[in-house]
């Protein structure tokens, strides 16, 4: 099971509500931010991947042996969500 889904879950119940709440937007890129610097420095994360696998290809297929694909894109995708969420709200 994928233990990202609660977090993602999360993210996409500001859209359901389709309400407005500045501060709840804020509190959530926040925490948000927090997890994809988490998503970055963590074992077989992204500084991994730039260190110890030479930037290799991570559009390949997920395999036991390259836990570090599905942490780079994780991590791209946290990054890019609070990317687009504060150009949206500034």
């Amino acid at each position: 099971m994928d233990t990202d889904l609660y977090v993602w879950l999360g993210s996409c119940g500001y859209a359901a509500a389709n309400k407005f709440y500045p501060t709840a937007y804020w509190i959530g890129i926040g925490v948000y931010t927090v997890y994809a610097t988490y998503k970055f420095f963590t074992e077989n994360g992204v500084l991994d991947w730039i260190e110890q696998h030479h930037s290799q290809n991570i559009a390949e297929t997920m395999k036991a042996q390259k836990p570090w694909i599905e942490e780079t894109r994780e991590f791209l995708a946290w990054y890019s969500y609070c990317c687009f969420t504060n150009k949206l709200f500034l």
